[in-house]
Order: structure tokens, then C-alpha cells, then sequence
């Protein structure tokens, strides 16, 4: 479980926004594995009104080599007593490289998969285990 709070820093930002992820996967066998998570959070519309925002993802796994793996994952962001909001989904993929056992990078690019999602994305992170 992943407890977060955003909070306000800039000009014009007034509001905390807490929020809570909820993580969880298996591993099918040694080369496939499956997880998701599910999050409710506080976000803000273009109007300036609070709403809540629940979010699931469902992921597919699977490990090519023992430093390579690849994903696919599908996820949805469903606004709750938003006027302007409107639901998204998405569809993406990606590669993780593991470097040692404290460091993996990934990349990833994604599409939406209705008219109130983004067309196209890509991105890239870092994981470091202490």
C-alpha cells in the first residue's frame, strides 16, 4: 500500500490532496507474472473544484532474460463527482533492464483508449532498492 499527499507549493495551489494506491501481483512461473493496483485520490478539475479520482491498472508481465523483462498493462482513470472530468483509459508497454539487485531502469510508450485520453505517450524511470 502506497499512502501519498500532494501538497500545496506554487502560486494558485490551495489544495492537499491525499491519496492511496493499492498494489499487488503474482508470479504465474518463473518467466510470466500478473499484477494491478487500485487508487482513490484527491485531484483538482480545470474549474478548480476537488473530486475524487479512482484508478486500476492490470498488468502483464513476463522476463526475457534474467536482466531483461517486458509489460504490457492496461489502466483506467474513472473521475468520481467531477462535472468536467471525464473517464480514460490506456494501454501501454514497456521494458525494465536490471542493472544489479538495487537498480533497474524502464521504458515504456502508451496510447488512449477512448476520445478523453491522451493520444500518445512515452516516458522512463528508476527503481532503487535500499
Amino acid at each position: 500500500m502506497i499512502v501519498n499527499m500532494t501538497l500545496p507549493t506554487g502560486p494558485g495551489s490551495h489544495y492537499v490532496l491525499p491519496g492511496v494506491s493499492y498494489l499487488y501481483g503474482w508470479d504465474l512461473n518463473d518467466t510470466w507474472s500478473i499484477g494491478g493496483s487500485t487508487l482513490g485520490e484527491a485531484a483538482v478539475d480545470d474549474d478548480d473544484v476537488q473530486y475524487l479520482e479512482l484508478g486500476q491498472s492490470l498488468t502483464v508481465g513476463c522476463s526475457i532474460t534474467e536482466v531483461v523483462g517486458a509489460y504490457a498493462e492496461w489502466f483506467a482513470l474513472m473521475p468520481a463527482w467531477s462535472q468536467t472530468e471525464l473517464p480514460q483509459q490506456y494501454f501501454n508497454g514497456g521494458f525494465t533492464f536490471l542493472v544489479n539487485n538495487n537498480l533497474q531502469f524502464d521504458v515504456r510508450a502508451g496510447t488512449g483508449l477512448n476520445a478523453a485520453a491522451d493520444n500518445f505517450f512515452t516516458g522512463g524511470g528508476a527503481v532503487i532498492r535500499r
